[in-house]
């Protein structure tokens, strides 16, 4: 791996009697362009959010997710799981969060002609809007997410839940004291209150609206949460 990427944790599961031990870091540079192909794959058709809208069917949208992550990716604050076992980097990749730093007053772009994409970034921006994270904990920057993912091979071996527990190690790494995310997954709702985070806002799909009254994802089950955890 390259020497600025940063190592967070080394884990040992076993899932069938079969043993998994992975290694989670921040994105080494050579595997970014992998890494996005690993969310198109695993992420996009699974994210409630982007399921409903059929983001994959829209080439828009396709290569607006895949700009974001690459840029978030770039910022070097994204982690990785990687399989320690013989073979190129890039064919050992288990799971990622695209986590990276978010500031307080600075609005978060997206690219031009995004598709549907946009849609998807306005229902996020408001649930944001609508937690207040910066102010409920007095800080100026959190650790944010746009998705969580875990190749689907790897199912079972607990790498999502590492991986957020890697959020820990990576935060006083950054300096940072407060981690939040929007999480859409039921899946991924449980394994963030599993350790430790609060829901600060949360809103069921069917009555969730934008702010003119238009219902955000009409015809979709389950809620959104944007859940946080404090590292003080």
């Amino acid at each position: 791996m390259t020497d600025n990427v940063v190592e967070l944790g080394t884990f040992v599961e076993t899932r069938d009697g079969v043993p998994l031990k992975f290694k989670v870091t921040t994105v080494p540079e050579e595997i970014i362009e992998e890494l996005v192909e690993h969310m198109v794959t695993f992420f996009l058709p699974r994210e409630p959010l982007c399921e409903h809208t059929k983001l994959l069917k829209d080439e828009l949208a396709l290569e607006a997710s895949r700009v974001v992550w690459r840029e978030l990716m770039k910022e070097g604050a994204a982690m990785v799981a990687i399989a320690e076992k013989p073979g190129p980097l890039k064919d050992r990749i288990v799971g990622a969060n695209m986590t990276y730093i978010s500031y307080k007053g600075k609005e978060e772009k997206i690219p031009e002609n995004a598709g549907i994409f946009k849609d998807v970034f306005l229902a996020c921006k408001v649930a944001v809007e609508r937690a207040n994270i910066f102010e409920r904990y007095g800080v100026d920057k959190i650790l944010s997410a746009f998705g969580l993912s875990v190749d689907t091979k790897y199912h079972g071996y607990h790498v999502g839940e590492r991986l957020l527990q890697c959020r820990k190690p990576l935060c006083q790494h950054l300096g940072i004291k407060v981690t939040g995310t929007i999480f859409t997954a039921s899946s991924s709702q449980y394994l963030s209150k599993k350790i430790g985070f609060k829901v600060l806002y949360e809103e069921e799909y069917p009555k969730y609206k934008r702010d003119d009254g238009t219902l955000f994802f009409e015809g979709l089950s389950g809620k959104l949460e944007y859940n946080a955890l404090s590292y003080e």
